[in-house]
């Protein structure tokens, strides 16, 4: 019977279980943080883990490149993020004002004297990496005036819709004769943010 993980309750949990499975990153010890780098629908990104003791979470905070906002463009960028965040199952988008830029942050509670467990931490980081890369496009048109922040739900379900995988076709009848394969084989996504190609079991770091 494999034994039960052990929960993780400290900065120095986070760094050993990143250690165990693998994953490069860069530690802030004296900021409690550490640094992924990620990449995603060919996007290369970064994630931060912050480990904070005093407001009892664990924090994913996910870079995206919308960076620089011109202040023109502020409040349909405002009107975007507050659109698209009631629409997702996890509300994590993050405008910062004074800076002008765009980020995806999941905020993991941290139960006193028991920790999370390892896997949460693990679905936690993908969550972050997948639902920030998968908005950055359509963040882009508002940005660039391209799409108004009225018609942000709609494009952004088309641009979730096409990395998802096709539906399965229909089996064939018993009698005929099984389909030929397809040539070139459509790549696994998982929109749950869990398992996608372009993010392995582990943290997802290439």
């Amino acid at each position: 019977m494999t034994a039960p993980a052990t929960p993780i309750s400290s900065y120095e949990d986070l760094v050993n279980l990143l250690t165990q499975d693998g994953v490069a990153f860069n530690a802030e010890p004296q900021v409690q943080t550490v640094r992924v780098q990620t990449q995603m629908r060919g996007i290369d990104g970064e994630q931060l883990i912050r480990f904070q003791d005093l407001d009892g979470v664990m924090q994913f905070i996910q870079w995206m490149p919308i960076t620089n906002i011109p202040i023109s463009a502020m409040p349909a960028v405002e009107s975007a993020v507050s659109r698209l965040n009631h629409l997702l199952a996890v509300p994590g988008l993050d405008l910062n004002h004074q800076h002008r830029f765009v980020a995806y942050r999941v905020a993991l509670p941290i139960l006193p004297g028991q920790g999370v467990s390892p896997d949460i931490v693990r679905a936690c980081f993908r969550i972050a990496v997948k639902s920030g890369m998968d908005l950055v496009p359509t963040l882009r048109r508002v940005v660039s005036g391209e799409l108004p922040p009225e018609a942000v739900l709609e494009d952004a379900a088309r641009e979730m819709m096409a990395v998802a995988p096709p539906p399965p076709a229909p089996a064939p009848p018993p009698s005929a004769p099984p389909a030929a394969p397809d040539l070139i084989a459509a790549p696994a996504v998982n929109t749950s943010g869990v398992g996608t190609s372009e993010i392995p079991d582990k943290f997802g770091n290439g």
